[in-house]
């Protein structure tokens, strides 16, 4: 703190720079305000939301078929992906870019690769060779 003294001056020179700062916040404001906000959900609804997707991702571990098929929803897709060793990013690409049962079986390597990320030729390969697998076995 400083020992000079208090004048008119520096306190209007003060008023001045906090006004300032509050054109600025007051401006921030609004275009915060300005944003498209994203529509309410209950608790309710997010948790029967949750459960669903538990339940479907659940019957892919359980089931004894594991094959996806079309009907298959994204989640169950993820799923699936995730055990056939996947990354978590990799699964998150799967879930952000929709990737369902009718989207897996028309998946190619090149799709995996450029669309999806699935950088390691290893995964890459071990994902093609179960979709080829699925297409044969379905008559795709």
């Amino acid at each position: 703190m400083s020992n000079e003294p208090i004048t008119l001056e520096s306190q209007q020179e003060e008023l001045r720079q906090l006004q300032e700062e509050q054109m600025k916040l007051s401006f921030l404001l609004a275009q915060v305000q300005a944003l498209p906000m994203p529509r309410s959900v209950s608790v309710a609804q997010s948790v029967a939301t949750a459960t669903t997707r538990q339940t479907d991702a659940q019957s892919v571990v359980s089931s004894d078929s594991s094959t996806p098929n079309p009907d298959w929803t994204v989640d169950m897709v993820a799923e699936w992906v995730r055990q056939k060793g996947a990354s978590e990013d990799i699964v998150k690409s799967f879930i952000e870019q929709e990737v369902d049962g009718s989207v897996l079986i028309s998946l190619s390597g090149e799709d995996l690769k450029n669309e999806l990320g699935v950088m390691s030729f290893g995964l890459r390969r071990k994902l093609t060779l179960a979709i080829d697998k699925i297409r044969t076995a379905a008559n795709f």
